[in-house]
């Protein structure tokens, strides 16, 4: 796997103005295109789905679709060694609950139970792969 390199370097100064002129430097290795696993491809897929039902939960609807293939969840192919463990595979378990109590909710637990849903995201990622902890927090429904 290649890594690429990037830097500014400051080569002179403008006289006349408060820009400064730079030339940017890439190592010549070769470029590899970021091929995401399985795994990441399907939450990617449950952020944006996430992320539309929030939408029409806003609007007053309540979601009735469960996307089938959330429930590979629990199989598909991760580069991330803890995927696959107790804790994981428990929170999977979970995050299947909580889509299919969101599709049965009421006008008046909907956002309750969205919310739960993406807390139990939240809560796996802390423990599994905190990077987009923050991302995902920004899909609760705060009003």
């Amino acid at each position: 796997m290649a890594t690429i390199f990037s830097c500014q370097e400051k080569t002179n100064e403008c006289n006349n103005c408060d820009e400064e002129i730079t030339t940017e430097t890439v190592s010549n290795e070769e470029l590899v295109m970021y091929e995401p696993s399985e795994l990441a491809s399907l939450m990617q897929a449950m952020y944006d789905e996430n992320k539309n039902w929030k939408e029409e939960i806003l609007k007053g609807n309540i979601p009735k679709d469960f996307p089938e293939k959330y429930k590979t969840i629990h199989s598909a192919e991760s580069t991330n060694e803890n995927a696959g463990s107790e804790f994981y595979n428990g929170m999977a378990s979970s995050y299947i609950k909580t889509i299919e109590e969101l599709t049965n909710a009421t006008p008046e637990n909907v956002k309750e139970k969205y919310n739960i849903m993406v807390n139990v995201c939240v809560q796996c990622h802390l423990q599994v792969c905190p990077g987009p902890v923050v991302r995902i927090k920004k899909l609760l429904i705060t009003e």
